[in-house]
């Protein structure tokens, strides 16, 4: 599985708004390809990035595990507030596919805030 940073930022969004997992999964566009499968892969992104805290369990009767979204850590706030505007997010993907980049969440976030920066300097 590859990370998509997109649906990071659009799962983080979709908890702080408090709302569930299965919520998610069932809202997806229609033809968009996100099975249950990638999306639990990204959750435990988010648990392991420390941007969240999270309790998985293995299912027993059918394959899979069930999340329960606990909180949204301090770390994990601080990647939402970088992130949360759609024209700094859309202008960090432009900047980064102009220059056919592929970076770590800490930089993307050190990038975000950067643009943010500038956007109050305005």
């Amino acid at each position: 599985m590859k990370r998509d940073m997109d649906l990071i930022r659009n799962l983080l969004l979709w908890i702080e708004s408090d709302e569930s997992l299965r919520d998610f999964l069932a809202s997806r566009p229609t033809g968009e390809q996100l099975t249950e499968a990638i999306i639990n892969g990204h959750v435990q992104l988010l648990i392991e990035a420390g941007f969240i805290e999270a309790e998985q369990r293995r299912l027993k009767q059918v394959p899979g595990f069930a999340i329960r979204i606990e909180r949204i850590t301090w770390c994990g706030h601080e990647f939402i507030d970088a992130m949360r505007s759609d024209t700094i997010w859309a202008k960090t993907k432009k900047l980064l596919k102009e220059k056919a980049m592929s970076v770590p969440a800490t930089i993307l976030q050190q990038l975000l805030v950067k643009l943010a920066n500038e956007q109050i300097d305005l």
